[in-house]
């Protein structure tokens, strides 16, 4: 049986809330400012590859990754839970629950998403001042981001270039 660390309903809450209140202009520059303001310090990092804050939370060690991508900032990223590796049941059904129930406390948090996205890595996404808060699985980790609009787009054409790969029949790795 895993004995997987998850943040409390409270604490994921309490991310939501600074997320989706967080004023942010994505300049890489900013990042003391923005963990300031998130009251996070910066334990490493530079303007050029993002930085790693400290939540003070358990899981994952307490981190939240800001991440740099082209001299702009493009995520904040929090993991709610330790990883939960593997497709077993048990690891399944615990990324899961920790999933279902994130989704839950954000949308209390901060109100109703504006898109939802089932599937072997579900998301839901909610509005931010500063761009899109997600909330989403893998086949290790549930995670909590702030997203610039910037970022968001572009992920959004990264997965309708997969699913346009995906429909053409033609099953040849690029």
């Amino acid at each position: 049986m895993g004995s997987w660390r998850v943040l409390t309903p409270q604490q994921v809450a309490a991310v939501a809330r600074r997320f989706a209140t967080l004023p942010y202009s994505w300049s890489a520059d900013e990042k003391n400012q923005v963990a300031a303001e998130l009251g996070w310090p910066v334990l490493a990092g530079s303007a050029e590859s993002g930085a790693v804050m400290q939540t003070g939370f358990a899981p994952s060690n307490g981190f939240a990754d800001l991440r740099v991508s082209g001299g702009a900032a493009s995520a904040i990223v929090v993991r709610v839970a330790d990883p939960a590796l593997g497709e077993d049941g048990e690891a399944r059904d615990f990324r899961r629950d920790v999933f279902a129930s994130t989704v839950r406390v954000v949308t209390e948090a901060v109100g109703a998403p504006v898109d939802r996205r089932p599937g072997s890595r579900p998301e839901v996404r909610w509005a931010a001042r500063s761009g899109l808060i997600r909330v989403s699985a893998d086949e290790a980790f549930v995670e909590i981001a702030l997203l610039s609009p910037e970022y968001a787009q572009w992920l959004d054409s990264e997965d309708t270039r997969a699913d346009d790969d995906a429909d053409d029949g033609d099953d040849e790795e690029w």
